[in-house]
C-alpha cells in the first residue's frame, strides 16, 4: 500500500550476540517465495518459518508452499496457524486447499487433510 510504518526488534536483556545474529525478520510477497530464494541476496534459509492467518489470504496458496523446501533447512520447522476462512476476494475458489464439497462424490474436501497431503511429500 501507500502507507508504511517502520518498526524495530528488541531482545530481552541477557540475549547474547550469537543469538541475536541467528534471528532474521523478512518482509515480501509471500507468494514470491522462490523468486526471493533464487534470486535475492542475503535472503538465506531458515530453521523455522511462521505463517500466521496467512495461507486462506493469498492469491496462489500452493506457490508459497512449494516454495518451503527452498527457504527451509532439511530439518527445520514450518509453524502455519491459519482459520481456513477462504474467501474469493482474497484466494481465486480454484486455489482454495478444500473448504468445499468434492464435485464427483460431493464429500467434504477439508483444508487440514489438503495441506497435509501437499506438505508430507515436501518433507514436512
Amino acid at each position: 500500500g501507500d502507507i508504511t510504518e517502520e518498526v524495530s526488534v528488541i531482545h530481552e536483556p541477557g540475549v547474547d550476540t550469537a543469538s541475536m545474529e541467528r534471528v532474521n525478520f523478512f518482509q515480501g510477497d509471500a507468494c514470491a517465495l522462490s523468486e526471493y530464494a533464487d534470486t535475492k541476496k542475503g535472503f538465506g534459509t531458515f530453521d523455522g518459518v511462521i505463517m500466521a492467518n496467512l495461507l486462506c489470504r493469498l492469491p496462489d496458496p500452493i506457490s508459497t508452499i512449494n516454495a518451503l523446501p527452498k527457504i527451509v533447512n532439511t530439518g527445520g520447522v514450518v509453524i502455519m496457524v491459519t482459520p481456513f476462512t477462504w474467501l474469493e476476494e482474497f484466494t481465486p475458489r480454484s486455489k482454495w486447499l478444500g473448504g468445499f464439497q468434492d464435485a464427483m462424490t460431493q464429500e467434504p474436501m477439508y483444508s487440514k487433510d489438503q495441506l497435509k497431503e501437499i506438505m508430507e511429500p515436501l518433507g514436512f
